[in-house]
Parts: C-alpha cells; structure tokens; sequence
C-alpha cells in the first residue's frame, strides 16, 4: 500500500539501486524467467525522483477496479 511503501520510502530507493531487492539471483546470461522480479534502471531512476520529489501519492484506484485489472491480466496470462 502507498502508506507502507512511503513509510520506507527512502529504504526501498537505496537496496533497490544497491541491487539487494528485491533478491533476484539467476544470471540473465545464462537464461531468462516468465516472472523476471530485476527492478531496471528505469524503474530505480523512477523510485529515486519520487523520493526526491517527497513521495507524492498519486491518482488512487479504488480497489474492485485493481483486483479486476488483475483478474483480467491473469486471463490474458493463461494463469
């Protein structure tokens, strides 16, 4: 939740550019995963400027529209 996230907010932006989460270990050399869990640089860069800019909330979706987002990806995955 955004209350749990931005109460950690500048913990979260330092292990994810430090690389220690969230943990990942296999290689991308060697193969790679339908659910590769690897934060980009993009999305480190993007954590980073919303610490930065004081952690602003956002536009909030309420809850039975997300869970039916997920249902709907879910399908689409084969899941």
């Amino acid at each position: 939740s955004y209350d749990a996230a931005v109460n950690h907010a500048h913990m979260i932006a330092e292990v994810a550019r430090e690389g220690r989460m969230p943990p990942w270990y296999a290689h991308p050399d060697f193969v790679s995963f339908k659910n590769d869990r690897r934060v980009t640089p993009a999305e480190i860069t993007t954590l980073r400027q919303w610490v930065a800019a004081g952690n602003p909330q956002g536009d909030v979706i309420p809850a039975e529209v997300v869970a039916e987002r997920v249902a709907t990806q879910k399908r689409a995955d084969g899941d």
